[in-house]
């Protein structure tokens, strides 16, 4: 049974490649698609197949940007008729927290979809697809951008602005996830997809509205995160960047239920977590 890693990437690739070199195998293929304001990067592997999406386009955070790379991935994933068991979204700031072998038992076809939903929705979470973001191509992450947002959710206020008058109840969460080809195919032909567009950090929103009938099979059971199978910490960071230091931390968790962590922007981590486990294993046979 094969599985797909999707892969959104920007800037350099030394993490990713990592982290290929460590899941590389003939059941595990990588689709990356690469912000267009960065040149594709130079990939390898030995087993593996990689794919590169060829429409790509510029990504910018809490855009619908991150949405449409999302699911052209998945698109992309879809018309290459191959069966996988399971599909991964990942960044390339993301590394294994699973052996190669241990990550394809895990996600076999009894496994349950890995989504993260948060309990409790907030309006402000809500409004982020109700309200109108013309912001597709603005940097909404610096001083100036947040105030185009407040001014822009103001404006929305006083039209009453409500997109989501069709019903659909929304749901949030953790954008990164593993999930089944059924599920992959429900996101790609859900007929409402234009709800999405126009929004901030709808990322967030977008998988767990469509896929909400996943939230009770997980309800007050982890964070999303864990929910999807991801480490990321929030308590030291926006999320906190993994180094050196964490390793024995990274150590600990690997074969568990985290596939992946988030965020490691050395390469020295994965190579040192996986080496480590390894110097483990011989010394205990």
């Amino acid at each position: 049974m094969k599985q797909a890693v999707l892969v959104i990437g920007n800037g350099k690739s030394d993490v990713l490649q990592q982290t290929i070199n460590i899941l590389d195998d003939k059941d595990i293929d990588f689709i990356i698609y690469w912000d267009a304001k960065d040149n594709l990067p130079s990939l390898s592997s030995i087993e593996s197949n990689i794919y590169f999406v060829e429409s790509r386009k510029k990504i910018f955070w809490g855009t619908d940007t991150q949405i449409i790379a999302e699911r052209e991935l998945m698109k992309y994933a879809l018309e290459l008729g191959i069966e996988y068991s399971f599909m991964h979204l990942i960044s390339s700031k993301d590394i294994p927290l699973m052996e190669k072998g241990y990550f394809k038992e895990y996600f076999n076809e009894k496994q349950l979809d890995h989504i993260g939903f948060v309990n409790n929705l907030r309006q402000e979470d809500t409004n982020r697809v109700k309200f109108y973001y013309p912001i597709r191509y603005i940097n909404v992450r610096n001083n100036f951008g947040q105030k185009i947002i407040k001014l822009i959710t103001k404006i929305n206020k006083i039209l009453r602005v409500d997109r989501l008058s069709h019903g659909i109840k929304v749901e949030k969460g953790t954008n990164w996830f593993s999930i089944s080809k059924k599920s992959v195919k429900k996101i790609v032909d859900f007929p409402n997809f234009k709800m999405f567009m126009n929004s901030y950090l709808g990322d967030e929103i977008y998988i767990q509205t469509i896929l909400s009938n996943y939230k009770n099979k997980y309800k007050n059971k982890y964070d999303d995160n864990k929910m999807a199978g991801r480490l990321i910490d929030w308590k030291r960071g926006t999320p906190y960047v993994f180094s050196k230091k964490d390793v024995p931390y990274l150590k600990d968790k690997m074969n568990t239920v985290f596939a992946f962590a988030r965020k490691v922007e050395d390469p020295s981590v994965p190579k040192m977590v996986f080496d480590a486990n390894k110097s483990k294993d011989a010394t205990t046979n």
